[in-house]
């Protein structure tokens, strides 16, 4: 396929063992100096990739080796006793079946029945029939992560800045999510995977920010990537052609609980009769201002650090304008702590913190944020292992 012209350019504590090889490479030495090329951001892109290959091997060491080390925190901690036992009413339930991965586990089993798993995209769920959600969340991951690479390399030239943000990302504070029945992982996959090929091939990364709406609904908000330059007729007609390829597969699942539900339920009427969003408020009591109560007051204090880290890494690039869309919906609108888990598919976080973390005046301050990564994903482990909160 040809390339769009049209697409807009993508812009001493001691530390836990996965925290050393986040410092071992900011040590590093430094990369040779190079004249700048034109800034011609394409033909850097793809300068860039065909002189650098993936450094596949010492990421995949860095990869497993924190995955082990978090699925046995947290089956440990499942096998000393959980706090809520529902997971146990589906017989033969997949491993660490906890809080969420309950509604994937009967939507992959029985569909969906409830109205309330609309709340959720069918892609994970379905993909769980086949392949374990434990394995499928860690290979979703593994994917990422490489897409991860190439996308921070066309974004920066840079291949020191690619790997120490990899490394961040593979010590997310996402964490144990990413390594099981959940969404995180998929939605991360697909959209780094469309993001690394949105210049060269619009029209698939189309395809692959359609399959994030049917893992995430945000998946959606991914067709602001194909906004144009100029509001010229053509340019404006290429995106709504993109931004149709995104949505469609999302608005297939709202036509699927139509079918299902209506007319007998109130949101059928409703202009849009979109069961999504009714089910949110109805049954996640989501809403503008809604989670503003002192008892929630600790996951906002919880969440702080992710959100101060999604705030400070904006710029003008369009991973920002989603990313902070994002970030503001999220923190009046939602159950605000899902931050560490959605900021798992936002670039800019990860590039920022490694461009922070190579400065020499500045390293010592930015990484205790590794160590905030890693204690938080060690101790996530087991707090979901035995079922509790936060989720």
């Amino acid at each position: 396929m040809e390339q769009d012209p049209d697409a807009t350019s993508l812009s001493e504590t001691p530390l836990p063992e996965f925290s050393v090889a986040v410092e071992n490479t900011v040590r590093g030495g430094d990369e040779p100096r190079r004249k700048a090329p034109p800034r011609r951001g394409l033909q850097r892109m793809k300068s860039a990739m065909r002189a650098r290959e993936v450094p596949v091997l010492e990421l995949s060491i860095h990869f497993f080796a924190y995955k082990a080390l978090l699925l046995m925190l947290a089956l440990i901690s499942s096998a000393l006793g959980v706090y809520d036992s529902s997971s146990r009413l589906i017989e033969d339930g997949p491993l660490l079946n906890h809080w969420d991965s309950v509604y994937f586990t009967h939507i992959g089993s029985k569909g969906y029945v409830f109205e309330q798993e609309f709340a959720f995209g069918p892609l994970m769920p379905y993909s769980c029939r086949w392949i374990p959600p434990i394995l499928l969340g860690t290979l979703c991951h593994y994917i990422a992560v490489i897409m991860f690479y190439r996308v921070s390399l066309q974004t920066t030239g840079s291949e020191r800045i690619s790997k120490v943000a990899t490394l961040l990302h593979i010590i997310s504070p996402a964490g144990i999510f990413l390594c099981t029945g959940y969404t995180e992982p998929m939605y991360a996959a697909l959209t780094f995977a469309a993001l690394s090929i949105l210049h060269s091939h619009p029209y698939l990364a189309a395809c692959l920010f359609g399959l994030s709406g049917l893992t995430r609904t945000t998946g959606i908000i991914s067709a602001l990537y194909f906004l144009p330059k100029r509001p010229e007729p053509l340019r404006m007609l290429k995106t709504a052609v993109y931004g149709g390829i995104v949505c469609l597969p999302w608005l297939s699942t709202q036509a699927y609980a139509y079918y299902l539900f209506c007319p007998d339920r109130p949101w059928c009427t409703n202009s849009p009769p979109f069961i999504y969003s009714f089910v949110q408020d109805q049954y996640w009591n989501v809403g503008f201002g809604r989670y503003f109560t002192l008892s929630n007051l600790p996951l906002f204090v919880l969440s702080a650090p992710m959100y101060l880290l999604c705030f400070l890494s904006l710029d003008f690039s369009l991973l920002s304008v989603q990313q902070g869309l994002l970030t503001f919906i999220t923190f009046t609108s939602a159950h605000a702590q899902i931050i560490t888990r959605m900021s798992s598919a936002f670039p800019r976080i990860y590039l920022y913190l490694a461009q922070m973390l190579l400065q020499d005046e500045r390293r010592g301050i930015w990484s205790h944020v590794v160590v905030f990564f890693v204690l938080y994903g060690m101790i996530q482990a087991v707090l979901f292992g035995a079922f509790l909160p936060p989720a």
